[in-house]
């Protein structure tokens, strides 16, 4: 068992479930998003996110972020440096690209 786990464990926590954990894309831990303020990257109703943007901009894990984004259509925010509504013009735009190779 992780030291952490044991930890919590000892000191009445949950510990969380082995699926979340496994679950959790590897490049999340270099991100350079984690630790800071969500709303930085869910930004409140007539903000552009672009404080999020620019942390995105400046990420080791960008890419990988954006194709994890692109995969989940539920995901809300700022992802990869991309606003939901980016992310759904690029899904069109490719499919498009798909339908016009075929």
């Amino acid at each position: 068992m992780n030291p952490d786990a044991v930890v919590g464990l000892m000191l009445g926590h949950d510990v969380p479930d082995i699926a979340e954990v496994l679950g959790r894309p590897t490049w999340e831990a270099r991100a350079a998003c984690k630790g800071l303020d969500v709303e930085l990257f869910v930004p409140p109703l007539g903000r552009n996110g672009e404080a999020g943007r620019a942390i995105c901009r400046r990420c080791v894990v960008r890419e990988e972020c954006l194709e994890y984004a692109l995969a989940d259509v539920t995901l809300s925010g700022i992802w990869g440096g991309t606003s939901e509504r980016d992310r759904r013009a690029m899904r069109r735009a490719s499919a498009l690209q798909r339908v016009g190779t075929c």
